[in-house]
């Protein structure tokens, strides 16, 4: 599901180039405002969550949905083992990667990064979420650690 991110809500608009997609003859067609999808009930940008409380951002399918938080409400934090897409703090997601020191769960809780300013620090390296990212998620990635 996932390559090893920040959602571009609205950067497509302000392009210089303007996306294209291919009309029933075959030809490419000028795409207008907001891809599918971007602004549904409950998705919301990763890279700067705006859920209500006692929700966090997180990944679905080919989506980030606002979601109840699991457990007690208080987030699993970097690097600690977690239970589910839900289960981490705001800016993290739940994924079966190796990191050191997080054992048990059903994965290891990372931070979400920006692909275009990658800013993960000592958390490793910010590589993209999606292998073949879904409008509105290109430049979501995560910081996983280097090998």
């Amino acid at each position: 599901m996932f390559a090893v991110g920040a959602c571009g809500f609205g950067d497509d608009a302000d392009s210089e180039v303007p996306p294209t997609s291919a009309s029933s003859d075959g030809a490419a067609e000028e795409v207008t405002g907001t891809p599918d999808g971007c602004s549904a009930p409950n998705v919301c940008d990763p890279l700067s969550p705006d859920c209500e409380d006692g929700q966090v951002c997180a990944p679905g399918d080919q989506t980030f949905t606002c979601a109840p938080q699991a457990g007690e409400g208080i987030g699993v934090g970097v690097g600690e083992a977690c239970g589910g897409a839900a289960a981490c703090q705001p800016g993290l997601v739940c994924l079966s990667v190796p990191v050191a020191g997080c054992t048990g769960g059903q994965g290891c809780c990372v931070p979400v990064c920006e692909l275009s300013a990658p800013q993960c620090g000592n958390a490793g390296t910010c590589s993209p979420f999606f292998a073949i990212p879904p409008p509105c998620f290109d430049d979501v990635g995560v910081c996983l650690q280097d090998a």
